[in-house]
This record gives structure tokens, C-alpha cells and sequence, in this order.
């Protein structure tokens, strides 16, 4: 009797080390998921950064001429 036990503990260890490890696995995918999902929203804010900085300077360009326009500082051609 000590025998089936002994084989029924540790299938019992068997089966909860397995548990253990298909959750670290399915744990350690979904990290790796994020992880690259987050790479790729940091490059597409990196372009939106860079975009609306140009636009920015833009505006402040434009905002520069007509106040000179409306001032009379330049003349309209």
C-alpha cells in the first residue's frame, strides 16, 4: 500500500510541475507579445512626435508672417 502511495504523490508532483509549467509558458508568450506590441506603438509615436513637431513649426512660421502681414511690415505681392 505504500508503494501506491508513494506512485500516486508523485504523479500528483508530476501533474502540478506540468500546471507550473505550461503557465509560465503561456505566461512568458504573452510577455513577449506585449513586449513587441510595445515596440511598435513606441515607433509609430516616435513618427506622430516628429510629425507634429513639423507642423508645429509651421504654424509658429505662419503665425510670424501674418503678424508682420497685419502689422505692415511686409508688403503683399
Amino acid at each position: 500500500m505504500e508503494k501506491k502511495l508513494n506512485y500516486a504523490f508523485i504523479f500528483t508532483i508530476i501533474v502540478t510541475v506540468a500546471g507550473w509549467a505550461v503557465t509560465f509558458g503561456v505566461c512568458k508568450n504573452k510577455i513577449d507579445t506585449n513586449t513587441r506590441d510595445i515596440a511598435k506603438i513606441e515607433a509609430r509615436q516616435e513618427n506622430t512626435d516628429e510629425l507634429l513637431r513639423g507642423i508645429s513649426s509651421q504654424l509658429v512660421e505662419l503665425n510670424t508672417k501674418m503678424t508682420l502681414l497685419l502689422n505692415g511690415s511686409i508688403k503683399q505681392e
